[in-house]
């Protein structure tokens, strides 16, 4: 999927379009959100928890990203920074849910406007029975906020099933259902994956787990194309026209066939400088405008309609 996006976002030299592409990566933990790329407090030996603000993390960090190795190099910091700990049903049990996402933007140079959307990556924690994981202290607490916050995503699914309860009222139980409103009642394309295990032992899991998926098949959304917004940033169109010029530059050389590749790499570099550069601007106000989160293990958003 990523290769897909870099391919189309890496190999764009049309002077009047740029792609934009960043990443980040965040997980509820005890019913708080917070940061899986800011490092836990030496002194204090804790993290900074987010609030939630029009239903998104407020100060998420978001970085810059241009290739597939770039994702696998921020997975795998942010995956270093989870809650995880050892219970009897699994020596490496996830503590909170995760939620890994792809932020893509689409820029008009002649329109002076952005088109934007994401793809997330959501890892939902599993329920938990103490009976079962043997929990106590700290660890049973953990799984009684993961129960409740999966109890409340399962009511407002079921809810939205039936076609009915799509007020705010029905998010506001759950950090969890608050960030995931959009994915769930909002403009966006959902699909849930459910793991379930074929052991006797874990029976009435897999059945509750097949029937939270069955009632999350059943929401029906009406997607529609998202629309351009107006850039406002004269750095962020100062930016635009400084890679309008260097692509139509590299074009101009291509065409012509100019057997010159040090002029190409050095066109090539200032390009991919300059969407970094441009990438960083942009995130600077990434938090509060971007929209629709989407749930699951694997999913995808209503993305490349609005942009072909």
């Amino acid at each position: 999927m990523t290769d897909s996006i870099f391919e189309i976002a890496n190999s764009n030299y049309n002077q009047n379009i740029e792609y934009q592409v960043s990443f980040s990566m965040a997980e509820i933990y005890n019913e708080k959100v917070y940061d899986l790329f800011t490092e836990i407090n030496s002194k204090q030996n804790e993290r900074t928890a987010l609030k939630i603000e029009n239903c998104k993390a407020k100060n998420l960090s978001c970085f810059p990203v241009g290739n597939s190795n770039d994702i696998a190099h921020y997975l795998e910091k942010g995956y270093k920074n989870r809650s995880i700990a050892s219970t009897n049903m699994n020596e490496y049990s996830s503590r909170a849910h995760t939620i890994a996402t792809i932020y893509l933007a689409q820029i008009s140079t002649t329109e002076k406007s952005t088109l934007k959307s994401q793809i997330n990556i959501v890892d939902l924690a599993g329920s938990e029975r103490a009976a079962k994981t043997g929990a106590e202290g700290t660890r049973l607490e953990e799984g009684g906020k993961i129960n409740r916050s999966l109890m409340h995503l399962g009511t407002v699914i079921r809810e939205l099933a039936k076609q009915r309860g799509t007020g705010p009222h029905i998010y506001r139980n759950s950090n969890l259902t608050m960030l995931l409103k959009d994915s769930l009642g909002g403009n966006s394309k959902t699909v849930m994956v459910a793991t379930v295990s074929p052991l006797d032992h874990h029976l009435e899991e897999t059945k509750s787990t097949l029937q939270y998926a069955f009632e999350a098949s059943r929401i029906k959304n009406r997607c529609e194309k998202n629309k351009f917004e107006a850039l406002l940033s004269p750095e962020v169109e100062a930016l635009i026209g400084q890679l309008e010029v260097t692509k139509a530059q590299l074009n101009k050389v291509t065409l012509e066939k100019l057997e010159n590749d040090d002029i190409i790499k050095q066109l090539k570099s200032e390009i991919e400088r300059l969407r970094r550069e441009l990438q960083e601007t942009l995130n600077g106000s990434k938090v509060s405008t971007f929209r629709n989160i989407v749930i699951s293990s694997i999913l995808k958003q209503y993305f490349w309609a609005g942009l072909k």
